[in-house]
């Protein structure tokens, strides 16, 4: 997943969070045009990480749940570990771990998720 998906797919677990989503919050959120939430949300969709409605509304599927929060795990390990102790602001650190998140490869994203998601279960 691009870092772009990945940005627009944050954006729909954050705002639905267990329901549904309409694409104008998406595009009230980002600060994008409609035009690029539609075509990120169709991107999503074709990868099976979303279900859109007809009415607009945007869930999350079983996978895009799944894939989210092993995104959710890397970036917290990221943040913690690296950026943080680096001295990087709160939300900067977020930003720069969304991005290193998305440049790993999936056997690297899904070995330092696995990691940290052991961690945070103690």
């Amino acid at each position: 997943m691009t870092y772009s998906e990945f940005r627009y797919l944050w954006q729909v677990g954050r705002l639905a969070s267990g329901g549904a989503v309409r694409l104008r919050d998406v595009t009230n959120a980002m600060t994008v045009s409609k035009v690029s939430v539609f075509r990120a949300v169709e991107r999503l969709e074709r990868a099976g990480y979303v279900d859109k409605s007809r009415d607009r509304k945007i869930r999350l599927t079983e996978k895009g749940q799944k894939i989210l929060e092993e995104y959710r795990y890397a970036m917290r390990c990221l943040q913690e570990r690296l950026l943080a102790p680096l001295g990087f602001a709160e939300d900067r650190a977020e930003e720069e771990a969304m991005r290193l998140v998305s440049a790993l490869s999936e056997k690297g994203r899904k070995q330092i998720a696995s990691a940290w998601q052991g961690v945070a279960e103690r």
